[in-house]
């Protein structure tokens, strides 16, 4: 990519193969219908979802392997959760969420 930085085009098609193969995991919407999702992923369903925050930066979100009402954020540049980042997966994932920040 010489450098240059993942595009939505990127990140949907990549979620779109992942769809593929992963028929029964709900999540991986477009990241372009994200600001308008009315209908949360339900509470106990497998998902997994990338997420654009801050204008220039991804996020990984899942509910695999996790308790009810759990959501891992799988982050690489930032150490804490911001409020619109927040707002976000609640958006998402529904209001009652407890959020686990994993950093490599």
């Amino acid at each position: 990519m010489d450098g240059k930085w993942l595009s939505d085009i990127h990140i949907n098609t990549a979620q779109r193969l992942l769809k593929k193969q992963f028929p029964n995991l709900s999540g991986l919407f477009s990241t372009l219908i994200l600001p308008n999702v009315k209908d949360p992923i339900p509470s106990g369903t497998r998902a997994l979802q990338i997420l654009h925050i801050k204008t220039n930066h991804w996020i990984v979100t899942s509910t695999l392997d996790c308790l009810l009402g759990e959501v891992k954020l799988l982050e690489s540049m930032y150490r804490s959760i911001d409020v619109s980042t927040m707002n976000l997966l609640r958006q998402v994932f529904g209001g009652g969420i407890s959020v686990t920040l994993e950093v490599p």
